[in-house]
């Protein structure tokens, strides 16, 4: 796994645990006959958050899942322990077998497993067909690869070196995903 497949999962996890500590920031009332604020409980508190990722054949899977199921998680869990929350990360981890009809499927199944956001996309011609699917269901992409045509669209985050900057399509992506009450 290169360094933008660890950064795009790690993005990820702290998309997801970033929700998390500013959602419990904001969700909080106020006692108009007192000066004390009242917080309500974690609305992710005993939750299990499911990521997923797509690897673009077989042969990455040899190493992409070591990596996350022993190393990533263990530590995004244990980090989200400290936090004090009872929150569990797993991954849903799958191989696109060098082909884009099968990558396409596994974001399809994403969606209907009821996952939104995933690292996906390893290739550019895997993104791309993937495109219109993730527009048309407000999904959140993560994807390492470098197309230019890719890079305009809000809801394809890209990980690739000449292309990380990427804060307002995923604000506006994330402001979609879960908008505020």
């Amino acid at each position: 796994m290169n360094k933008t497949d660890l950064f795009g999962f790690i993005l990820l996890a702290g998309i997801f645990v970033g929700f998390v500590i500013g959602h419990n920031l904001t969700t909080r009332d106020e006692d108009p006959t007192s000066e004390t604020l009242i917080y309500k409980k974690y609305p992710l508190q005993n939750m299990t958050i499911q990521i997923g990722y797509i690897a673009s054949s077989n042969d990455a899977m040899w190493f992409t899942v070591p990596l996350i199921e022993e190393i990533i998680l263990p530590d995004i869990n244990e980090f989200s322990r400290k936090l004090g929350y009872n929150i569990r990360f797993e991954a849903m981890i799958d191989s696109a077998d060098d082909q884009v009809a099968i990558h396409l499927e596994k974001v399809q199944s994403f969606k209907t497993l009821g996952l939104s956001i995933f690292r996906g996309g390893p290739w550019s011609s895997m993104a791309q067909a993937a495109l219109s699917y993730v527009n048309d269901n407000d999904m959140l992409m993560i994807s390492p690869s470098g197309s230019r045509l890719l890079s305009l669209q809000p809801s394809i985050v890209q990980t690739s070196h000449t292309q990380s900057s990427k804060r307002p399509s995923l604000r506006r992506s994330l402001k979609k995903l879960y908008p505020r009450k």
